[in-house]
């Protein structure tokens, strides 16, 4: 996809950059969730985008959680995670972009949810969109 035009920049929408190859967030780092998913396992979607402050969950409970790979990373919070909808949002640490909304549990309530690890694909995306 290629915008046609521009966007305008202010309190509603920034730019985020995107990590070095090979950045892979530790554990306790802090980052953002933004997405419009449901706001509840059994509850409704969101009708306002919304936000949640949560931090890198450490990658050996991750794997053993999930079975994730080094190209996944997770973060959350108990009672603080994606939801339904929200695949495809940004995981960000202050103006960089770490991770992209996989899955996680089913239910949304959890503690933890799984995301793309955007350091561990840097050269791809590189190769593929020239960013």
């Amino acid at each position: 996809m290629q915008v046609d035009g521009s966007f305008p920049i202010g309190n509603n929408a920034e730019i985020v950059g995107l990590p070095v190859e090979g950045y892979d967030p530790p554990a306790g780092l802090a980052v953002t969730i933004t997405g419009w998913g449901n706001t509840a396992t059994e509850g409704p979607s969101a009708s306002t985008l919304m936000k949640v402050n949560i931090s890198v969950i450490g990658r050996v409970r991750c794997v053993v959680r999930f079975g994730v790979t080094g190209r996944m990373i997770c973060a959350g919070k108990s009672g603080r995670s994606t939801c339904y909808g929200d695949s495809g949002g940004p995981l960000v640490s202050g103006t960089t972009q770490v991770g992209i909304v996989s899955w996680g549990s089913e239910y949304c309530e959890t503690d933890c949810a799984v995301y793309t690890n955007v350091g561990n694909l840097r050269s791809w995306i590189t190769a593929v969109a020239g960013v």
